[in-house]
């Protein structure tokens, strides 16, 4: 397919036009960024960020978009590339604070012919193809049920998180996502009904609607009690988790996010006719 084909059929897939998503509060890396935009990005962050394709040679699928990422596709001599991407910027490790790699790489857009195309609340929140679908499959039984939560910005309520029970070997698979996750003990039961929430999903009023539906555990990705996006970002908001009293586990953003970029690749990307891969981003290994 025409790079403009691919552009139109993303559009539409993924209903990019009922966002307005959440990038244009990151203004100093826009505004740096600015005259490399599309005019539709600026209007909804969203969708095709920079345009630079002549033809498709290739899709990579990827979590955030980091220095490793441009390094590895100059390494490897790669051109004519669509970066298909939920976040347009990282979050570094040790304390989650957000940057910007796009900026000092844009040579590397230019001379390699990159596009990069940001699919981050239309993929969240995605009918099908969620990154809390792709979470939940690897922990919970019969992932079939979602929180409905109505999203600023989104027309009407939007289908968000999966729960359900566990799989029999629960400990087993949060130890695959990450061996070093984070355990908050808040409720007398152990985790028997649990909540996937990827990625940043920290919000308290999300954890307020998992627990009227029964659930025991809210697993979400960044949980550590450090850093201003901590889930326990300072004394009220952890007394407000205690005071809900679900359990919270924290498993990563990048590692609970990259389990849809990683699925997406055979799950829809195949249907391109072009050569796509997921880039596994050591910097969060």
């Amino acid at each position: 397919m025409r790079k403009q084909e691919i552009f139109v059929e993303l559009d539409m897939d993924f209903e990019i036009a009922k966002y307005c998503d959440v990038w244009g509060r990151f203004e100093k890396y826009i505004h740096k960024l600015e005259k490399e935009l599309s005019k539709s990005f600026l209007e909804s962050f969203t969708g095709i960020m920079i345009d630079r394709l002549e033809e498709v040679d290739e899709i990579i699928t990827a979590t955030f978009i980091t220095d490793n990422l441009f390094q590895y596709i100059k390494d490897n001599k790669k051109r004519n590339v669509l970066i298909f991407a939920h976040h347009p910027f990282y979050q570094k490790v040790y304390d989650y604070s957000w940057h910007d790699s796009i900026f000092k790489n844009l040579d590397i857009i230019n001379q390699n012919k990159i596009s990069i195309y940001i699919c981050h609340l239309a993929l969240d929140f995605h009918i099908k193809n969620s990154t809390a679908y792709y979470f939940a499959k690897e922990l919970i039984l019969n992932p079939t049920d979602r929180l409905k939560y109505k999203y600023q910005g989104v027309e009407g309520e939007v289908e968000c998180e999966y729960y359900g029970k566990h799989k029999n070997d629960f400990e087993k698979r949060l130890n695959t996502i990450k061996s070093d996750f984070v355990f908050y003990q808040f409720s007398e039961k152990d985790p028997e009904i649990v909540c996937c929430s990827p990625g940043g999903g920290n919000m308290l009023d999300h954890i307020e609607l998992a627990k009227e539906k029964g659930v025991d555990t809210y697993i979400t990705g960044i949980s550590e009690y450090r850093g201003k996006n901590s889930i326990s970002r300072n004394k009220s908001y952890f007394q407000e988790l205690e005071r809900i009293g679900l359990n919270i586990i924290g498993l990563g953003h990048y590692q609970t996010e990259a389990l849809a970029m990683k699925g997406l690749v055979d799950d829809y990307f195949n249907k391109f006719n072009h050569p796509v891969s997921y880039f596994e981003d050591n910097y969060y290994k």
